[in-house]
């Protein structure tokens, strides 16, 4: 049998501890003989819907005009699923919102950091005419 490249048999060697950031090295020793030691330096890779500042989850989430203006109650996703987010009346676009508790774990640690949420205003771009008579009558007030 093929010997498998160093890689790929140091995955199944080395546990990464949760909550480490990019660029941390780690080092790694042989407990038992001795016979080695690794340094690694951690690369992390990007993802799709969360991204990190410091030991901080961010998110971005769209929402509606309306639930801008009138708040209400949106779904967001955390690390455990989504979960329900109020929004309050009168929200801007950029708002942040935190999750207490529901973002990384703190390295070392069993407590996790927070989720922070983005909020960007969904502007609609086709609009009734009984719509678009409603929010020119509102522009005018």
């Amino acid at each position: 049998m093929p010997a498998l490249p160093l890689e790929t048999r140091m995955r199944a060697l080395v546990k990464i501890p949760p909550g480490v950031e990019d660029g941390v090295c780690l080092r790694f020793r042989d407990e038992s003989r001795s016979l080695w030691d690794i340094n690694a330096f951690i690369k992390l890779k990007p993802h799709n819907t969360f991204w990190r500042v410091k030991s901080n989850l961010i998110v971005e989430v769209t929402i509606n005009f309306t639930d801008a203006v009138f708040g209400g109650i949106v779904r967001v996703p955390t690390m455990d699923g989504s979960m329900k987010l109020k929004i309050p009346k009168g929200t801007q676009t950029d708002a942040i919102f935190r999750l207490r508790g529901k973002g990384l774990l703190k390295i070392n640690s069993e407590c996790r950091e927070d989720e922070m949420v983005k909020v960007k205003i969904k502007i609609p771009t086709k609009l009734t005419p009984k719509q678009k008579k409603l929010l020119r009558e509102y522009a005018k007030i």
